[in-house]
């Protein structure tokens, strides 16, 4: 399960054409596969989980986990509150967005946003594919 866990949380693709084939009787056995739509869904005795595009762990906004960051954490730059920096937030994120921040400043928030992303995306594919071994341990993922 690891091996999968790890690829979708690294997975930034936009292409839904493509598929992830899984064996239901060991997740990290699988692979990258075209849809054929005529084999009932099943590749050399392997499962399809859905499309690329769909399952982009790894894909997130900058701007998103920034805004996110800033609203539910209390983050310190250089002994102040991060919030002592700005007065409009929207304005903050482009600023950091068009790196129109203090270098320092930007290489922080850059690091911050990069650790959380990261782990977001584990921890989403991580859920994904637990629930995924709930459907095949049930039966339900085959109904």
């Amino acid at each position: 399960m690891q091996k999968l866990i790890k690829y979708l949380a690294s997975l930034n693709s936009t292409e839904s054409q493509v598929g992830i084939w899984v064996n239901p009787n060991n997740l990290d056995d699988f692979r990258i596969g075209r849809f054929c739509y005529e084999n009932g869904g099943v590749l050399d005795e392997k499962f399809c989980i859905g499309h690329l595009s769909d399952l982009s762990f790894g894909f997130y906004y900058e701007s998103d986990i920034l805004k996110d960051l800033i609203q539910t954490k209390t983050l310190n730059f250089k002994g102040k509150e991060l919030t002592e920096y700005f007065e409009d937030l929207d304005t903050f994120i482009n600023d950091y967005l068009e790196n129109n921040l203090d270098t320092d400043l930007y290489e922080f928030l850059k690091n911050l946003i990069v650790t959380e992303g990261e782990y977001c995306s584990l921890e989403n594919a991580r859920l994904f594919v637990e629930d995924l071994k709930f459907a095949i341990d049930s039966g339900v993922f085959f109904e």
